[in-house]
Formats: structure tokens, C-alpha cells, sequence
């Protein structure tokens, strides 16, 4: 298969064939003996006036993808990101045959003999490629470097033929090409090359072959409702009816098919890269996962995680995994650890105790009240700060002896639960209230 070398190979291979076309023009006498073909910008060729030169200029101006292979081996990665396809980069390249002549009908010839050069030969075939590409031959002059034709010539083993195709361009057409080349009119033709199929070399998986459908050969499971039969999740549920979980709680995830002996909560928060196990006990329709059981301990960090339940079906040696659905951690203020100083100019310290602790990479701030009182960066080389200090000014009458002002500790924007919500089972529905745990004492 071809590699990105595939798009020279084919101006080369062009151009050669231009080059044998040209001794047939030369030949007869009638256009310059030193007429030559080039693969350049139209702006950069320049015309010597004291020795000039007519040419065939092959020049690549646009590249297309091909609508033919552009889906083939698709997808190329599964769920987990794993690359199991190379699908090709098929490519349609378009190109443009301008002549440059010094005498009169040169321009007219040249174009000409270039025409009819890719009406008689309407693509390049495997053969011809090999022909120009011959890796074999030292350098020599006239002659492509050898370490270009080592890699270029793999584009004879494509498995789709290589065509040329006039395209026959409207004036307003044409005339944008020219005005982007900022350069001056020649005589022209477009052409299209399709296709060139360049294809990755990085390994892919590949499963092998299917020899029995589940115990016996008896085929699929059918299940005689809608649901899907695999392991699904429909909701991630917090005690209380929170909208966002705490260290201590117990998370309730809800779905379908989860009736297993062995299943194990995962959580994976994608930004500090850290990924959680909790073993956990389920019914058909629901789990139950303690946060402060998870593996490995003590690594939980306030952010968003993925959670998903991992169920091993009777009879199965793989475990399966559900879909995924997000889990809000919110940091915790340690009850009765906050303790605030007073400081000079109308500025308050807080220092506290935060659970889970702070880790690396990490922004917090504390609010009293309605003010946000920036933490303090530690001394030293950044670590996990279990014990983190906030100082910043608040207004005269927020810093009276004896005032009570509600704490709500940010980390990552996400704040600490500071709302009781009244239970399901209240009667007389309590309206919700501030936790009377996140009350800070001016001293």
C-alpha cells in the first residue's frame, strides 16, 4: 500500500511521461530544442530573457478527498479508543498543464502534445509506475533520487488503478485559479488523478474469527421485552436526594440487568487521572457503592467522574462493563475544623480541614457569606493539602465577635454541600434549610 510518498510518486510520474512526450514536439523541428517539463508554482517560473525556454509545467493546485473510499474501514477505533482499523486517506489530486512558449504556436504545440499524451493515456498503470520508479539503479543524472524511488514506488501496489481524467474549466474557473497564483495567464489544462490511497502502517487489533455462538453453539440470548440485554445504567443516585455526593455517602446506581454476584462500581476522573474500584452489592435493578470503601484508599479528589458498574455474568469468564454516567464529588468541610483569626486591616483567616484533601493541579477558595476569601499557597513544592488556610478582607460589619456567616468551600468550581433537604417522608414538607454544621463563628 502507498504511504505519504504516493502524491510525489504520481507528479513524477506525470511529469516522466510529459518529458518522453516532449522529444515528439522537439523532434520536428519546430519547437525549441531546449523545451523541458517542470513541476513548479506557476509564479515561480520566470522567463530569462536573454536565454528563454519553453516548458509544460505540471502543477498539483488542489487536492480532494475521494467520496468512493473516504467511509471504507470505518470505524477505525472502538469504544475503549483502541485502534482496530487503518482506513485509507483517499485522495483525489487535481492538477494544472500550463505551456510556456518563446516563439509563436509553441504555447498552441506544447499544450497540445500534452493533451494528447493523457487522451491516449488515461491513467498510469502499475507497470509504468514501476518503470519510472525503479528503485534498483544508483542516482545518476536526469534520473530520480534512489531513496525517493525506494519509498515512492509502493504506490504501483495499490489496490485501486490511478486514472487521469480532463476537466475541461470554465473561464470564471479558471480565471480564480490564475488570480490565486498570482501569476500571469498561460495557455492550460486541468486534469483529475484518482485515486491515491495512503494508509497508516501503526498496528491495529484485529479479533479472531467467531467458531461458536455462546455454550453449545445455541446462538443469542432473547429476551422478551424491549430493554437492551446487556448491563445498562439509568441513573446515578445520591442519599438524601443531593444533587452531588459526598466522602462518606453511599451511591445508588440504577438500571437494568445488574442482578450479578460480582459487581464492582468504577469511577474515573479524567482530568487528575485517577480511577476507582468499589465493591459493591446489587439487585436486578439498582447497586449500592459506599465511596469510602473504593480502591486504591484515600485517592478520591473533589471533580467529575465517570461512573459505571462492572457485572460478571454467570457462566462468563469477562467481565461487562455498562454504559457511563456522571458522578458530581463535592469537597467536604470537616465538622467544628474551621477556625478563623482576625487579622489586621479587616482581613479573616480561616483554616480548615478538607475532605476529600486537596490534590495537585487543584484551585480552591473558601466563601463567607457572599465573599470569597482566596486560599494561601503552601510553602514549598506543590503537594496534596489536606489542611488548607484562606485569608482575604471582608467588610467591617461582616467581622463583628459573635456573627455566624455560612461556609461553602470551592474546589474546581464545585462547592461543598451546605443544603438539608427535607427527607421524602416528611409529612408536613420541611422547607429546605442551611446545615447548621457550615456556620462560622467570628470570635
Amino acid at each position: 500500500m502507498s504511504d505519504a510518498f504516493a502524491i510525489a510518486a504520481v507528479t513524477a510520474c506525470m511529469s516522466h511521461l510529459l518529458r518522453q512526450r516532449l522529444a515528439d514536439a522537439t523532434a520536428s523541428g519546430i519547437v525549441n530544442a531546449n523545451a523541458t517539463v517542470s513541476a513548479q508554482p506557476p509564479d515561480r517560473i520566470s522567463q530569462d530573457e536573454q536565454q528563454p525556454i519553453s516548458r509544460l509545467n505540471l502543477f498539483l493546485y488542489e487536492v480532494s478527498s475521494n467520496a468512493g473510499w473516504a467511509n471504507a474501514h470505518q470505524p477505525s477505533r472502538d469504544l475503549g479508543g483502541a485502534r482496530v482499523a487503518n482506513p485509507f486517506l483517499a485522495l483525489d489530486l487535481h492538477y494544472l498543464v500550463s505551456a510556456f512558449g518563446i516563439a509563436d504556436f509553441e504555447s498552441e504545440i506544447l499544450l497540445a502534445h500534452a493533451m494528447q499524451l493523457f487522451h491516449e493515456t488515461p491513467g498510469l498503470s502499475r507497470a509504468a509506475i514501476r518503470e519510472v520508479l525503479d528503485p534498483g539503479p544508483p542516482d545518476a543524472p536526469m534520473r530520480l533520487p534512489q531513496a525517493f524511488r525506494q519509498r515512492a514506488v509502493a504506490l504501483a501496489e495499490q489496490i485501486e488503478r490511478i486514472t487521469i481524467t480532463p476537466r475541461f474549466l470554465k473561464t470564471d474557473e479558471m480565471s480564480k485559479i490564475w488570480t490565486s497564483l498570482q501569476a500571469h495567464y498561460r495557455s492550460s489544462m486541468a486534469y483529475d488523478v484518482t485515486v491515491v490511497l495512503i494508509e497508516s502502517t501503526k498496528p491495529a487489533r484485529s479479533a479472531p474469527p467467531v467458531l461458536t455462538r455462546g455454550a453449545g453453539d445455541r446462538g443469542v440470548a432473547v429476551g422478551a421485552n424491549l430493554l437492551p440485554p446487556v448491563p445498562t445504567l439509568a441513573a446515578v443516585e445520591v442519599a438524601g436526594g443531593q444533587p452531588v455526593a459526598t466522602f462518606g455517602d453511599t451511591i445508588t446506581l440504577r438500571g437494568h440487568h445488574l442482578d450479578r454476584a460480582n459487581v464492582s462500581a468504577r469511577f474515573r476522573n479524567q482530568r487528575l487521572e485517577r480511577d476507582l474500584t468499589v465493591a459493591s452489592t446489587s439487585t436486578a435493578t439498582q447497586a449500592d457503592a459506599v465511596l469510602a470503601n473504593a480502591t486504591p484508599a484515600n485517592t478520591w479528589a473533589a471533580g467529575v467522574y465517570d461512573a459505571q458498574l462492572e457485572v460478571t455474568r454467570a457462566g462468563e469468564a469477562n467481565p461487562r462493563r455498562t454504559n457511563i454516567l456522571p458522578l458530581v464529588l463535592a469537597p467536604s468541610i470537616k465538622k467544628n475544623s474551621a477556625a478563623p483569626t482576625v487579622l489586621p486591616g479587616n482581613r479573616l483567616r480561616v483554616k480548615l480541614e478538607c475532605i476529600p484533601p486537596l490534590r495537585v493541579r487543584q484551585s480552591a477558595s473558601l466563601f463567607v457569606g457572599a465573599h470569597e476569601l482566596p486560599m494561601k499557597a503552601p510553602a514549598g513544592p506543590p503537594a496534596d493539602v489536606t489542611k488548607p488556610t484562606f485569608v482575604g478582607p471582608l467588610p467591617s460589619d461582616m467581622l463583628v465577635s459573635g456573627r455566624q456567616h455560612l461556609l461553602r468551600l470551592r474546589v474546581d468550581g464545585i462547592e461543598s454541600r451546605h443544603i438539608l433537604l427535607p427527607k421524602s417522608t416528611d409529612p408536613h414538607g420541611t422547607p429546605p434549610r442551611f446545615d447548621p454544621d457550615q456556620l462560622l463563628t467570628i470570635p
